[in-house]
């Protein structure tokens, strides 16, 4: 292999070629310099919640901690929408990504990551319905036909729901909101849904005067926090990655993240791949940005 910081070298080889063999080598040669320049670095990413200056506040210290712990550049990529993160997450474009469980077990099953953190606690949904007069919506069938607001699929909280229905045919009408759980709630009280998909954090900590109106229809099991893992090209330093993300250092570095996310949560835990087992599969049938 040619080392391209010999350019004496690479200069004397294209004299030496006659015209096809030169334009042949140098599409080899800019081939190499591509391929080299494009594993170069290691790429973090996450969903494309905020614009790219926010969500590098979020995770810029925390790249530039992991660049130090594995002795690598690491740079934070930020997707242009829901698309782009799907399509680049199920082609092994990212070597480290953090986002939700169902994410994180589909790139352990399909792609070789390995989960090396996450955030403390769990995750968890409730399907709420306005009382109306004399309507009852009592069970998950009660809301076929009826329009259910919640977050754009594939959020966790929506393909659960979706997972939750005993018949995929029949499903009710979803009225997508956009700004977070607290948007979702916001739209059910408009009257521009009966139901509404919420965390079960956001419902347990509401004003008890604003639960009297609503009845819990049902209740998704919980599911691990979001999660950090990484790819084939860090197997061999899943260990220490893992151990540093949990550290005092780490603590400090995660800082941002863990406030936006982790409910002041003082540090990241440790996981493994068996807290995940089958949650791909929620996956299974969406359409949506996935």
């Amino acid at each position: 292999m040619i080392g391209f910081g010999n350019k004496d070298m690479v200069t004397k080889l294209l004299y030496q070629m006659k015209l096809p063999t030169l334009v042949s080598g140098c599409a080899i040669i800019l081939l190499l310099i591509y391929t080299s320049n494009s594993h170069a670095e290691l790429i973090f990413s996450a969903p494309p919640r905020e614009d790219a200056k926010k969500e590098y506040e979020t995770y810029g210290p925390l790249v530039n901690y992991l660049s130090y712990v594995i002795g690598e550049r690491v740079v934070y990529e930020h997707p242009d929408g829901w698309a782009e993160y799907a399509n680049n997450m199920r082609n092994g474009h990212y070597d480290i990504v953090f986002d939700g469980p169902h994410f994180s077990a589909w790139r352990m099953k399909h792609i070789s990551h390995i989960p090396v953190a996450r955030l403390p606690g769990s995750l968890g949904f409730v399907v709420v319905a306005r009382k109306q007069g004399n309507r009852t919506i009592h069970k998950i069938k009660d809301l076929l036909a009826l329009k259910v607001c919640a977050l754009a699929s594939p959020n966790l909280g929506t393909v659960t729901f979706y997972n939750l229905l005993a018949n995929p045919v029949y499903q009710p009408r979803l009225y997508e909101v956009k700004g977070g759980f607290a948007k979702v709630f916001e739209a059910l009280k408009e009257g521009k849904c009966d139901a509404a998909v919420l965390r079960d954090s956001f419902y347990y900590n509401m004003d008890p005067r604003e639960k009297q109106n609503l009845t819990v229809v049902t209740a998704s099991k919980p599911f691990p926090n979001q999660t950090i893992t990484v790819g084939q090209r860090l197997h061999k330093k899943k260990d220490i990655i893992a151990q540093k993300l949990v550290s005092s250092e780490g603590k400090q570095a995660a800082a941002a993240l863990l406030r936006r996310f982790g409910a002041n949560q003082e540090s990241l835990w440790l996981t493994d791949s068996g807290e995940f087992e089958n949650l791909d599969s929620l996956l299974t049938g969406v359409v949506f940005g996935w």
